[in-house]
């Protein structure tokens, strides 16, 4: 079990309506994270969920997936990521790991459960309708 998560092949299960989050700052803890495959490339992908911690919307789950870079059993970057997913990870992965303090070798995303940092959630367009989107990982909770 890389990482030490399960695998699904499904899609991650969202069995709680949300409605929609304003925009804007928001303490999150991480209440979950598992595994799936990148659709391009088949590489591994961690899926976590988030809860916002503090409040007017304290408990609502935000989620967000990251392409996780395939390693040997040293922790050292063995290849095999598309652009796309190259792109996700630096992008998205560091500045995630970074607001949580986790390394970014030897990943264990079974050990983000728990941890809090602040998001900045925007919102897009999705299907006619509008859905928050992560737009950025803090340690700290940053200037407006």
């Amino acid at each position: 079990m890389p990482y030490g998560i399960a695998y699904s092949e499904t899609e991650y299960a969202r069995t709680q309506e949300t409605g929609t989050i304003p925009e804007g700052l928001y303490r999150v803890r991480v209440k979950d994270v598992s595994a799936e495959r990148t659709k391009e490339s088949k590489a591994p992908m961690a899926n976590v969920q988030l809860l916002i911690a503090e409040g007017e919307y304290e408990g609502q789950p935000l989620w967000r997936r990251f392409p996780l870079p395939i390693e040997d059993e040293e922790g050292r970057a063995a290849g095999g990521l598309s652009a796309g997913d190259k792109m996700g990870y630096a992008r998205f992965l560091n500045p995630f790991l970074e607001a949580i303090g986790a390394p970014k070798r030897g990943l264990r995303p079974d050990a983000w459960i728990g941890e809090e940092l602040w998001v900045r959630v925007k919102l897009e367009e999705y299907e006619g309708a509008a859905q928050a989107k992560l737009a950025g990982f803090f340690s700290k909770r940053p200037a407006r």
